[in-house]
């Protein structure tokens, strides 16, 4: 991002909040974010194939953690995440580093463990062709900068990121439905 070492920075916060998450669902006094819970309790779940765990977790990270990680960031640095700004900018760049590894991996993915293409399953076709990294990174941002206003009221930062959270969990819920490989 613009300023040096806001890049970095919201690197360190975006890794830490999946890190957090799995030291909370291994730990038993804590819970992580409902929209890990779902993914993680899954794990052991054969049914699934590995481009389902691939976009769960792709969806809990982006649809709820980048927000927080964008929110936290900008509060170190004392800027408020703004739409077009230098920041938001810089922001969308990784975009442009992300599709062709995004694209590599999708066609690794939906490939099973030995190498052979998975069966025709219109479900995880269907959910493959509907992802969009560049849309789920810009409601991202769109939502730190509500998160970021919604603070100024009590209680409302933490009802909106809450309901981030619910709507990540019924994606991660769709994402996750056994389509019987």
């Amino acid at each position: 991002m613009a300023q040096s070492g806001m890049a970095d920075q919201l690197d360190i916060q975006f890794a830490r909040l999946y890190l957090d998450a799995l030291q909370a669902s291994l730990t038993p006094s804590q819970t992580p974010p409902k929209c890990w819970s779902v993914l993680l309790a899954a794990r052991n779940d054969n049914r699934l194939a590995r481009i389902q765990f691939a976009l769960a977790g792709i969806n809990a990270h982006i649809d709820h953690d980048l927000s927080v990680a964008v929110v936290e960031t900008c509060r170190q640095f004392a800027m408020e995440p703004v739409h077009l700004s230098p920041e938001y900018l810089d922001y969308c760049q990784v975009n442009d580093v992300l599709d062709p590894v995004i694209n590599q991996t999708r066609a690794e993915l939906l490939t099973g463990l030995l190498g052979d293409n998975l069966p025709a399953l219109n479900l995880v076709e269907n959910l493959v062709a509907m992802f969009g990294l560049r849309a789920s990174r810009e409601a991202a941002w769109t939502n730190a900068e509500m998160l970021w206003h919604a603070d100024a009221i009590p209680g409302l930062g933490a009802r909106f990121l809450d309901g981030l959270d619910d709507a990540a969990t019924l994606a991660g819920r769709g994402l996750l439905a056994p389509v019987g490989i």
